[in-house]
């Protein structure tokens, strides 16, 4: 195996594994963002059933 070979076996072997990191990294965004909705729905939820409302600046109930 000549000098040429190996360069261009370890350039498609770089190439391989930035598509396969790019498809790790696109799931890992998914699963995140999916997870933090989860979570904003859950923070979210007992404040929209709390019977007092939130209040303005000014101290006055909305």
């Amino acid at each position: 195996m000549d000098a040429a070979e190996l360069i261009l076996a370890l350039v498609l072997a770089v190439l391989v594994n930035v598509v396969i990191l790019c498809f790790v990294i696109e799931a890992a965004v998914k699963n995140a963002l999916a997870d933090d909705r989860v979570f904003q729905s859950k923070v979210r939820a007992p404040r929209d059933a709390s019977p007092i409302q939130s209040r303005r600046v000014g101290g006055r109930p909305t």
